[in-house]
């Protein structure tokens, strides 16, 4: 039974759907479900290009936790990473092993 005339009863229902917490918690799901799509498509993409591991590289010193920015010289063939763990630069050539 509703005591509140009808055209009360939709003024206070339309204003507690649109208030900003439920407005918050709306687009947070979209972002969740959007990313979750996002999340799927992507890993499709990832083993239908055939990437695959060749071979685990053993990092000497502490094992590697943290690390920082990392580059490519593709004139050099070396991929250079900046390895928090160790205090140091981690550099690895890049040309095949075969070469």
């Amino acid at each position: 039974m509703n005591l509140l005339p009808e055209s009360r009863s939709t003024q206070i229902h339309s204003q507690a759907s649109t208030q900003p917490g439920s407005i918050g918690r709306m687009c947070r799901t979209l972002i969740q479900v959007s990313a979750l799509v996002g999340a799927a498509l992507c890993a499709g993409t990832a083993s239908a290009s055939g990437t695959q591991l060749v071979q685990m590289i053993a990092v000497p010193g502490n094992p590697l936790a943290s690390y920082d920015i990392s580059w490519v010289d593709p004139t050099r063939h070396h991929y250079y990473l900046a390895d928090r763990s160790n205090a140091g630069v981690d550099i690895f050539d890049t040309r095949p092993m075969n070469s």
